[in-house]
């Protein structure tokens, strides 16, 4: 058995090897430092900017950062990471544009040091700006606007964009002024652009502004849409209303230049441009519409005076046209024509503190209106009911009326077996012995006739046609004039050295009235007597 002295001896040297392992442990310990990390601090960078952070470090560092578009620089380059020691640090740092996009963005910065890491900084990195141009063409070049203007009137024009997003035109917000023809790949509802497209004359679209519009200053925006999001870019559009004063006439005006015409009962003619004759006969009112500015004008219905050569005002109570105004619309009803003359008048349009020149709107040698686009007035016509009077010539300057004619009885019949379009202007007059055998000129007047230029046929009792020769009747047939107490003119058909009244031996003669288009105005029938056999 181990003694007590011995068993002291090995206690007391336990004791020494802890006290001494205990120091070395202290020892090496003293050695490490725990890292100090500064305050993280927040810094704003555009692309190519250059930015310091600054910390100190206690040992060893390296600094990361989780976006590609952040570098850390040196004297070497750029780089992703960089390292160093211990001590005071200024590091730089840049951005770049990779990956820039429309929404703004952030990169942090680590610091990693006694293997601990925590953020130190934070960069902000703006969005690129949208950027959007218009354009348009002058000339043959392609230059760049702020603002589309269209200063001119009726006349198309080019507009295109460019922009560095995908983009297309916004419908929903187009202003309802402007008009979009033309081919389909032209009109503005189809434009569309990829980023960085290019502009050129083929991704160009047409515009123009609404005539109808023009009465008033027009301003608005043309709104192109970023494809990929709600981004929108506005472009302010305008185009300067008619100036006060002047007018204009839109719409089909090539029409309105023989002004507006209406048949007896009060129907409007459809008329060929080129020859004035009726194409057809409508229900439809007769509307005109006309630009002035703020649509504030007044009526002025005119005459042309002969015998004073200067326009008159019409009265009140002569007026035969109503006239109703919407806007810059016309709505115009005729009344009926009991007359067999035709009536004629000009509206005139006077826009408000405008004094206008009537007498310049009419030739004055022979009173006749002369239409323009940008002139006042317009010319309105009406032709009388359609009949046939009997004259007989007395000199080269008086003319006397015998007789009108009647509706004819059979008219049905006759327009069947002559092929006419119509049966109710179809007249017949029976002449007596003493009447045909007169020595005097026989003159017989188509009156209220539209659009006839002398043109017509004869055709014999048994409907053949026999042209302009009336070789059984007269000796000589063909166009003339017969003159009233004003010496006014109305066309006629005239029959000279005529054929003794009991030498004729067909009962009747058909005369058809005709407009260039060879379409049937009217029809007279000449009887010998009243007991002749009606065909």
């Amino acid at each position: 058995m181990m003694n007590m002295k011995k068993l002291e001896y090995i206690l007391l040297g336990l004791l020494v090897g802890f006290a001494m392992g205990a120091c070395s442990s202290d020892d090496e310990n003293a050695g490490v430092v725990d890292p100090v990390f500064p305050e993280s601090q927040s810094y704003e960078i555009i692309p190519d900017q250059v930015c310091e952070i600054s910390f100190e470090a206690s040992t060893e560092w390296r600094v990361t950062t989780d976006k590609q578009w952040l570098k850390f620089i040196d004297e070497t380059g750029k780089f992703q990471s960089l390292t160093g020691k211990a001590g005071k640090q200024t590091v730089k740092v840049t951005a770049t544009n990779g990956a820039l996009g429309f929404t703004d963005d952030k990169a942090q910065v680590k610091l990693t040091m006694g293997g601990k890491t925590q953020t130190i900084a934070e960069m902000n990195r703006a969005a690129k700006e949208r950027v959007a141009k218009m354009y348009t063409v002058k000339g043959s070049d392609i230059i760049e606007i702020n603002e589309f203007v269209d200063k001119t009137f009726n006349r198309t024009e080019q507009i295109g964009f460019e922009a560095n997003f995908d983009w297309k035109i916004d419908m929903a917000s187009l202003p309802g002024w402007i008009l979009s023809e033309g081919a389909e790949s032209s009109l503005i509802e189809n434009l569309c652009g990829e980023a960085g497209q290019t502009i050129s004359h083929n991704r160009m679209g047409s515009i123009d502004i609404k005539l109808e519009e023009r009465y008033k200053d027009l301003s608005g925006y043309i709104t192109i849409r970023d494809i990929e999001s709600d981004y929108t870019c506005q472009f302010p559009v305008s185009a300067p209303g008619i100036e006060a004063g002047q007018i204009m006439w839109i719409g089909q005006v090539v029409n309105l230049r023989r002004g507006i015409t209406w048949n007896d009962k009060g129907k409007k003619l459809i008329l060929d441009p080129g020859s004035g004759d009726v194409i057809s006969v409508t229900d439809e009112l007769a509307a005109c519409h006309v630009v002035i500015r703020d649509n504030d004008f007044e009526y002025r219905f005119m005459e042309w005076d002969p015998i004073e050569r200067t326009a008159k005002e019409i009265p009140a109570e002569d007026i035969w046209v109503e006239v109703e105004k919407e806007g810059g619309v016309l709505t115009l009803k005729a009344k009926e024509n009991t007359n067999i003359d035709v009536r004629k008048m000009v509206l005139f349009l006077v826009p408000k503190n405008t004094e206008v020149d009537y007498d310049s709107h009419f030739t004055k040698y022979n009173g006749t209106f002369n239409f323009n686009t940008k002139g006042y007035g317009i010319e309105l016509n009406q032709y009388g009911a359609i009949t046939f009077k009997v004259w007989k010539q007395i000199n080269s300057m008086k003319y006397e009326y015998m007789a009108e004619a009647t509706k004819a009885a059979n008219a049905e019949a006759i327009a069947e077996n002559l092929g006419l379009e119509n049966a109710d202007n179809i007249f017949e007059y029976s002449f007596t012995k003493e009447q045909w055998d007169m020595s005097e000129r026989l003159h017989i007047t188509p009156l209220g006739m539209i659009s006839w230029h002398g043109k017509f046929e004869l055709f014999d009792e048994n409907y053949k046609s026999l042209g302009t020769s009336a070789i059984k009747w007269a000796a000589s047939c063909g166009n003339g004039n017969v003159y009233d107490e004003a010496y006014k003119a109305y066309p006629s058909i005239k029959f000279e050295n005529r054929i003794p009244f009991d030498n004729i031996t067909d009962d009747c003669l058909y005369i058809v009235i005709r407009d260039n288009n060879d379409k049937d105005l009217g029809t007279f029938v000449i009887r010998k007597n009243n007991e002749a056999t009606i065909k």
